[in-house]
């Protein structure tokens, strides 16, 4: 039924609703139209009791209603806490974008709850506590079509419109965007081009991470040298952005374009190669992202010590609880020894189990001397846990390094393209370029995987193995880093052994009876340490790199490494 204002009698309390879509039409004309319900209600005398505004929420993803106020106002009206009062809009999409169905259902919940509706932009007025007459339900019906169409078509331009731009970015290197990283910044010809010393930095921060810094190491290096960071100066730099940093293809001088879906941003398709200028190698970029999993693995204290490298290791042999290290006293401080002062060069710490430690009912009472035991694993595999891939390599490795990198990655874009065209055409088989276009990418996909492998063989062929000699007399300088006076030599060997040990040492069992039994290479060889006492035990049965998951040549060079030292 379509009223006219006076049919509204009494002294009425008003509630006002105002929605803006995003924050720029609140400074535009929508405010101003909005603005006009206010206006509205005071000249009907209405009280005003409510002034609600949704800011930055859409009505056609239904928004405003899920996290915005209108969902808390639609709850306290059905819950009846406002019979009686009357609700102004500017105009009904205010209210909803949804299709005709689900706006109309919105309304009659409204009015059933005893709260009138009234549109200022066309005097429409949806009483309380009366059912939608013919005419206004047609109405109602109509408008609310032509506004969920008008958003539909809305958001079709823009996804089109995005979409072409991405294939013009793909196909030409056509710029986006104007934001960019933040080492980038766009020239008056809208091409990025690089800014070196914020280039620069970003470099040296890919190498501390390639050295083992971690993310929070990384930036109390650059806050303590006063490095001035790029978003906030005060507040300096944050772990978070490392880790960001770190990740960020767009080094390599890749650009992901993304799109919202569920409110959440996705990936929309491969990334565009090359639509950035590159300041990171593709190689050292992947060294870097794949250590990110060895870091992760290495949960012991992120200090400048790096105190136990076997955290997450050595385990309890009885409850299989993790091994704690406990420092009795630190380096530095004095102790006596048959009378005579003596000062401790390394902490005064044990390993011990943490669930007995906490008297959470394990009986395992041993305590297994920290220092010897690290010496003694040091002696016995670190030259084995160490291998050529944890030095630097010569540059025609590098380069081989680099084009696996790199055919890695068009080998995995490939392929997903080929799985999403083949998705597309599952859903509508009609569709036959899809087919040919995922007959196209997969064959694309299949000859990047032949470049992959050849390349992948090249590289190790290429692999030159240094003398056993070279080999222990660089094992021993990472040795002799491992309790260096500078906390940054110190740190970066120490996690570069606390990841290389990770590569072959599966477990660490520590009993009762103070042996701690470590198993090498997932049971290739197992050693019982008490002390200074090592006894090896060989594994039963035929073993291979397969059969325990490692790398073959990791599996090679540990079984000719051990068995030199066996003679």
């Amino acid at each position: 039924m379509n009223h006219e204002t006076s049919d509204i009698v009494g002294s009425m309390e008003a509630i006002i609703y105002s929605r803006f879509s995003t924050i720029e039409q609140r400074k535009g004309t929508s405010a101003e139209r909005q603005q006009r319900a206010r206006d509205y209600a005071t000249a009907q005398g209405w009280a005003i009791v409510r002034d609600i505004i949704d800011q930055g929420f859409s009505a056609w993803s239904n928004k405003h209603r899920v996290a915005g106020q209108l969902g808390l106002l639609e709850a306290e009206i059905l819950a009846g806490e406002h019979d009686g009062r009357i609700l102004v809009i500017e105009h009904l999409d205010r209210l909803s974008r949804l299709n005709s169905e689900s706006t109309l259902a919105l309304v009659q919940s409204i009015v059933r709850s005893g709260v009138s509706i009234i549109t200022t932009s066309d005097g429409q007025i949806y009483e309380r506590n009366r059912p939608l007459d013919l005419m206004t339900m047609m109405k109602l019906l109509i408008v609310s079509e032509q506004n969920h169409e008008q958003s539909e078509q809305k958001s079709r331009r823009l996804r089109d419109g995005y979409q072409i731009r991405r294939e013009k970015a793909r196909e030409t290197g056509r710029v986006m965007t104007e934001n960019g990283p933040g080492w980038l910044r766009l020239n008056q010809n809208r091409k990025f081009e690089v800014i070196e010393e914020r280039a620069a930095l970003v470099r040296e921060i890919f190498s501390m991470a390639e050295a083992g810094l971690g993310k929070v190491s990384i930036a109390r290096v650059l806050n303590e040298r006063g490095e001035p960071a790029w978003k906030n100066r005060k507040t300096g730099w944050y772990a978070s952005f490392i880790y960001r940093l770190l990740n960020n293809s767009a080094t390599i001088g890749e650009f992901q374009p993304t799109r919202m879906v569920d409110g959440k941003r996705v990936k929309a398709g491969a990334a565009i190669k090359n639509y950035y200028p590159a300041i990171i190698d593709a190689d050292l970029f992947a060294r870097v992202c794949a250590s990110a999993d060895d870091r992760k693995a290495v949960r012991g204290r992120r200090s400048q010590n790096l105190v136990n490298i076997f955290s997450g290791l050595a385990r309890c042999a009885h409850c299989d609880s993790n091994m704690m290290i406990r420092v009795r006293a630190l380096a530095g401080t004095k102790r006596k020894i048959q009378g005579k002062e003596y000062t401790r060069t390394t902490d005064d710490s044990s390993l011990t189990c943490s669930k007995y430690y906490r008297k959470a009912g394990c009986d395992n009472s041993t305590s297994i001397g920290y220092s010897r035991f690290e010496r003694v694993m040091m002696d016995e595999i670190l030259h084995i846990a160490l291998d050529d891939s944890d030095f630097e390599a010569a540059d025609d490795i590098m380069q081989l390094r680099r084009m696996v990198a790199e055919l890695e990655r068009d080998f995995h874009q490939a392929s997903e393209a080929a799985r999403e065209l083949w998705l597309a055409y599952a859903r509508d088989t009609t569709k036959v370029l899809r087919m040919e276009l995922a007959e196209l990418e997969e064959a694309r996909a299949d000859d990047l995987r032949g470049k992959l492998e050849a390349a992948k063989a090249d590289l190790m062929r290429a692999r030159g193995k240094v003398s056993d000699a070279a080999h222990l007399a660089r094992v021993a300088d990472v040795r002799d880093g491992m309790n260096s006076d500078d906390p940054e030599i110190r740190y970066q060997a120490r996690a570069k052994v606390a990841a290389s040990l990770r590569s072959i040492v599966s477990f660490i069992d520590c009993d009762r009876d103070g042996y701690a039994t470590v198993a090498i290479a997932g049971g290739l060889v197992a050693m019982r340490v008490k002390g200074k006492s090592v006894e090896r035990v060989e594994a039963v049965g035929a073993i291979t790199a397969r059969s325990l998951g490692i790398n073959e040549r990791k599996f090679v060079e540990i079984t000719r490494r051990l068995s030199k030292d066996n003679k």
